[in-house]
């Protein structure tokens, strides 16, 4: 629920920043969160959660500078110790979708100072930071969910690392989540692994030679890994560029259970590279964030990340639509 929240309010983005020119205010009455049939002993909640002010920039502001202003100042007026306020979904959830749904809009550097700005005035109230920062990663870090970026969650995360409000054994599980989240970055070259092909063959990531390697991530029997799969070899593009050597595609079993890979090998293509990792050292060594089934990477010729975390659309547009 919480993510189609978001959804919608990615998709009215346009208006929202068209709002922050002209009235500086978006209406959650308008967009139908708040009930105008409410009972009249709500009426003072009501009119707090009417809407929350976006900040509008001075006059002599343009362009960056508007939207870095508008992030920064985003939670000026946002009570973060009033359990009411930060507790109320259709409030402060709504607040922050249209947050998170500036971010595009904006360079790396505002959006982190936005970010900072936010857990920074969250920090007075440990349990409103406990909020946000469950919120923050439902949003940034779910890969379903819409705004998911995990350079925007690692700028969320070096926050709380060191934010005198987390406690340390929540800090160390932090951490953790922080290195995960800094691995195989866009730019960054792949952590290379070995892996058993489906001809009991050893083989490396850095072995494989091509323009471009499709690395995907995979469970057998996952459904959505079946559609992706089924959709893959749909795709006659895909064929031709393995056919001419420019692409090669991966699909690695993590978790090294043999009988269950053996009993799915006659799915895959035999065109494509179907390997297991037997001694399971990506997922115990978390040389790679797992987090959802599949998990898709589009890499260039020296393993460098082109995408991370990709869906089967976003592949197929950087490699055939230039």
């Amino acid at each position: 629920m919480r993510i189609t929240r978001l959804s919608v309010c990615v998709l009215l983005m346009g208006a929202l920043l068209s709002a922050v020119g002209c009235a500086g205010r978006s209406s959650d009455k308008k967009a139908g969160l708040v009930d105008s049939d409410a009972p009249a002993t709500d009426t003072v909640l009501q009119n707090k959660m009417d809407a929350y002010p976006i900040p509008v920039p001075p006059e002599n502001t343009t362009g960056e500078d508007r939207i870095a202003y508008v992030l920064l100042h985003f939670w000026d007026s946002f009570d973060f110790k009033d359990k009411t306020v930060y507790d109320n979904a259709d409030y402060s959830e709504q607040a922050l979708a249209n947050f998170i749904g500036l971010f595009p809009q904006a360079s790396l550097h505002s959006v982190n100072n936005g970010i900072q700005a936010l857990l920074e005035k969250a920090s007075v109230n440990p349990e409103a930071l406990a909020v946000f920062s469950d919120r923050l990663k439902l949003y940034l870090y779910n890969p379903s969910s819409p705004a998911y970026n995990d350079l925007y969650y690692e700028m969320v995360l070096q926050y709380l690392v060191k934010a005198k409000a987390v406690d340390a054994t929540e800090k160390e599980r932090l951490k953790i989540l922080l290195n995960l989240v800094q691995k195989n970055q866009v730019g960054t070259l792949a952590k290379d692994f070995s892996f058993i092909e489906a001809n009991g063959k050893s083989n490396t990531l850095f072995n494989i030679k091509a323009e471009h390697t499709f690395l995907m991530f995979y469970e057998p029997g996952c459904h959505a890994c079946q559609t992706t799969i089924a959709q893959m070899k749909a795709i006659p593009q895909l064929h031709d560029a393995i056919e001419s050597g420019t692409l090669r595609i991966v699909l690695i079993y993590a978790h090294g259970e043999e009988e269950t890979w053996n009993d799915y090998k006659a799915q895959i293509p035999s065109e494509w590279i179907n390997g297991m990792d037997t001694k399971q050292q990506i997922v115990m060594g978390q040389l790679y964030d797992l987090k959802a089934s599949p998990t898709i990477y589009l890499l260039d010729k020296h393993k460098k990340v082109n995408l991370k975390d990709a869906t089967l659309e976003q592949v197929l547009n950087s490699l055939f639509e230039k």
